[in-house]
């Protein structure tokens, strides 16, 4: 969106001009800000969507080609994918079930403690942390899943 708080998924690919910066083959968008240090929140409503992925991702991070989406790779991020099957992109990944699908879901980056904590608003409720030890600056990054 004009105001940068909004990412939506569209249904035609962009004819945009190439850019280091910008991520080929799947749909992320990282925030222009970045961390470094700090406790930092912000809220993202995923609303009824059935896909979508959401955390914080190093500024260094491959944007070309195929990789996978782990924190060995520079990413700690949540997904929802096909409406019901949550997973947490670790190495294998961890699959997991949520009694209340979120709305709303709040990040939590504590940088000095090398926590990415993330947490239904809709019921208070933790969902899953990852814990590691940041040396990049970190940026919030989501994809729209389909629509």
């Amino acid at each position: 969106s004009e105001d940068r708080k909004e990412v939506r998924h569209a249904n035609k690919r962009q004819e945009v001009p190439e850019n280091p910066k910008r991520f080929d083959r799947v749909a992320n968008v990282m925030s222009k800000e970045a961390f470094s240090h700090g406790k930092h929140l912000w809220e993202v409503e995923v609303g009824d969507k059935t896909d979508w992925d959401l955390g914080v991702a190093k500024q260094s991070v491959n944007r070309k080609g195929k990789f996978t989406i782990s924190p060995a790779n520079g990413f700690w991020m949540l997904s929802l994918k096909n409406g019901t099957q949550y997973i947490a992109n670790t190495f294998p990944p961890t699959f997991f079930s949520l009694s209340h699908k979120p709305k709303r879901v709040s990040v939590y980056l504590d940088f000095e403690e090398g926590r990415v904590s993330f947490y239904c608003l809709d019921t208070g409720t933790h969902i899953y942390t990852f814990k590691d030890t940041f040396t990049d600056k970190l940026h919030p990054i989501f994809s729209p899943g389909r629509p």
